[in-house]
């Protein structure tokens, strides 16, 4: 969190432990769980972030999301589908997967 209630990640590269990054978005989309179960993990700051962050289950369209730098966290079917739509609308958009994908994810506004 920072001055302009952003969340920030940081994260660690799968294959190099050594390697992390620290970036700030303006939304997180956690898109995990099983379907109509959702899990929202224990993230510490959370709650100062009001409407900042929503599980996929709440996702109700892409018009929130304008000119933003967005985080999907998950890439199976309800992240890559909302990811691939936010990013008609927002400045940028990242995908975060637990563990690489088979086939890469590009997603570019530009």
């Amino acid at each position: 969190n920072n001055d302009n209630n952003q969340w920030l990640i940081r994260s660690t590269d799968c294959n190099n432990q050594l390697e992390s990054n620290e970036s700030y978005y303006d939304n997180v989309i956690i898109c995990n769980g099983h379907f109509n179960k959702p899990f929202i993990p224990d993230i510490p700051g959370i709650e100062y972030l009001n409407n900042k962050s929503i599980h996929s289950i709440s996702y109700d369209g892409n018009d929130k999301y304008k000119d933003l730098v967005v985080l999907v966290v998950g890439t199976r079917s309800s992240g890559s589908d909302m990811a691939r739509e936010i990013s008609l609308v927002a400045n940028q958009v990242f995908v975060s997967c637990r563990n690489p994908p088979d086939s890469n994810i590009n997603i570019n506004n530009n």
